[in-house]
């Protein structure tokens, strides 16, 4: 609880009502006598005397005690409640974590792309881009690569069921990663403001330590998510690679038949 507002506000009115007490003294003295008369200046200058006498006794002594029960007060906020020396380190750290975390990040936004066609860039720039809008064009980009399913008369029920559900399980990974990826960019951004903060809050309006810690668990989090995403990525790439094994061989099979001129049937 902080007793200094109330301390300098009772010594403020304690100032007033003195103030006033010797303006009342004055007016009285100037009030006793009539209008037309002479002011007896030695009678007035011995009752200033008298007056300042007992501030200096009385009044002085006790704004004295005041101000050094305010001067204890705000050296034990700064000693023992707020230690400037440890909130000053604190700051301190936070201003070099955040500088830190901004460069760690920094190497994630680093472009990684490999690919060197058309299509397959096209892909691959969605899938990286962390842009949780363009999951809807996912589906297109992915068939152009990876193939379309196909048809109910170039391969058995079963097979295409086959087929259809990979490349399912497959896209659904993809989207999943980058829905993750933007999840993991907007933690990382709060964290860093986190730190920004931390690094310039006052004293008392915050528990530093643990913002402090709630900012670094918020990273660590963001970290997590983008190395789930990149699992989330090779793993649906394998997935839909065994869809397109499927596809590239009932390809060769149907390429097959119509080199020995047989009919498919239905």
């Amino acid at each position: 609880m902080n007793t200094q507002p109330s301390t300098s506000k009772a010594k403020r009115k304690f100032l007033w009502t003195a103030a006033g007490s010797l303006a009342a003294v004055v007016l009285c003295l100037f009030s006793a006598k009539p209008a037309s008369a002479q002011f007896d200046m030695g009678v007035i200058l011995a009752m200033m005397t008298s007056i300042q006498q007992v501030i200096t006794s009385t009044i002085t002594p006790i704004l004295t005690t005041v101000n050094s029960v305010e001067s204890n007060i705000k050296q034990f906020q700064q000693t023992v409640m707020y230690p400037m020396s440890e909130i000053n380190q604190v700051k301190s750290m936070a201003t070099s974590f955040g500088s830190q975390m901004t460069n760690m990040q920094n190497q994630f936004k680093n472009p990684v792309n490999s690919t060197t066609l058309s299509a397959t860039s096209n892909l691959e720039k969605q899938l990286l881009g962390g842009n949780p809008n363009s999951v809807a064009s996912i589906a297109s980009s992915y068939s152009s690569v990876y193939g379309s399913l196909p048809s109910s008369t170039s391969v058995s029920s079963d097979v295409r069921t086959v087929v259809d559900m990979n490349d399912a399980q497959a896209q659904d990974g993809f989207k999943t990663a980058v829905k993750l990826d933007a999840i993991a960019t907007t933690e990382a951004q709060l964290s860093q403001q986190y730190m920004q903060q931390l690094a310039s809050t006052a004293p008392g309006n915050a528990p530093l330590v643990q913002a402090q810690a709630a900012a670094w668990n918020l990273q660590a989090s963001a970290y997590t998510q983008q190395a789930l995403a990149e699992l989330l990525r090779v793993q649906a790439a394998e997935t839909a690679y065994q869809s397109f094994l499927v596809k590239h061989a009932n390809t060769q099979h149907q390429q097959t038949i119509k080199n020995l001129g047989i009919t498919p049937s239905n």
